[in-house]
């Protein structure tokens, strides 16, 4: 337990103590990335169906200094990082780390933003925008980095967070389903042609069941269901799980981020 005058998001989210108005703190991130990646990470990879290749970590403020500090530890461990508002000064070697990590990196999305008006008063003296700027002069030009930073103007500390969580994701784990793609009801009756059990290459079993409002429920195992969008005679789509698919008169055809994974019909029970 912490003593009543340090912070655990100080605690957790630095890799280094700093010192902050006389007072020293930080320096547990490490045993906090050690539990991500080695304790929290398998555990789910291994109790749910979560596609390891598409995981990312979002950290803004401190929780972008632990978010960058990981990246500069194992810049593969994850697809991609969102990385908001960064106190460099918190941790002032985490850039020559991030910039030494880059060569380490294979393919690694980085989405890294800031808010235009973080900086407003004396007092922060461009913590934020100074980040922002070694950071991304860290990442810019790398091989095996793809960047995207962005500034959004007139936003503050807070204000932008819901655009850095939609932009973000967006960067760092394109879709593979269109978010304009149109939804084309079909009848009850042309629906039931698609239900049944389909066996995939695993070994697991997903369950098409019927819907509400004309959709379909796929269930994987004893997974929650994800509603299947119809989009024409044998073709839905899954926002939710970001899924292409396609029905033919054996089994389906499951398309995400450049995956395609084929499904057989099983004979009715």
């Amino acid at each position: 337990m912490l003593p009543a005058n340090r912070s655990s998001r100080n605690e957790d989210f630095t890799h280094r103590p700093f010192t902050l108005d006389g007072k020293t703190s930080g320096g547990g991130g490490a045993a906090f990335e050690a539990f991500l990646l080695q304790d929290l990470k398998p555990f789910i990879d291994e109790k749910y169906p979560a596609d390891p290749a598409g995981s990312v970590p979002f950290g803004h403020s401190l929780g972008g200094v632990f978010a960058a500090n990981v990246f500069a530890g194992n810049p593969d461990a994850f697809a991609g990082y969102i990385i908001g508002s960064v106190v460099v000064p918190r941790d002032p070697g985490l850039v020559d780390r991030v910039a030494k990590a880059t060569a380490r990196a294979r393919g690694q999305r980085i989405f890294l933003a800031v808010g235009g008006a973080e900086d407003a008063t004396e007092a922060e003296k461009r913590e934020m925008k100074r980040g922002f700027a070694t950071l991304a002069a860290a990442f810019r030009r790398k091989p095996g980095v793809t960047l995207q930073a962005k500034s959004y103007p007139g936003e503050n500390h807070i204000s932008y967070y819901p655009n850095l969580m939609l932009d973000g994701f967006r960067f760092v784990l394109p879709p593979t389903v269109p978010v304009d793609l149109p939804y084309a009801p079909l009848s009850q009756g042309e629906l039931a042609r698609y239900l049944g059990a389909y066996a995939l290459p695993d070994g697991h079993t997903l369950t098409i069941k019927p819907g509400f409002d004309r959709y379909l429920a796929a269930q994987l195992d004893d997974q929650p269901a994800v509603y299947w969008l119809p989009n024409g005679a044998g073709r839905f789509y899954a926002y939710t799980a970001d899924l292409d698919v396609t029905f033919d008169p054996h089994g389906l055809t499951l398309t995400g981020r450049g995956v395609k994974v084929r499904a057989e019909r099983k004979p009715a029970q």
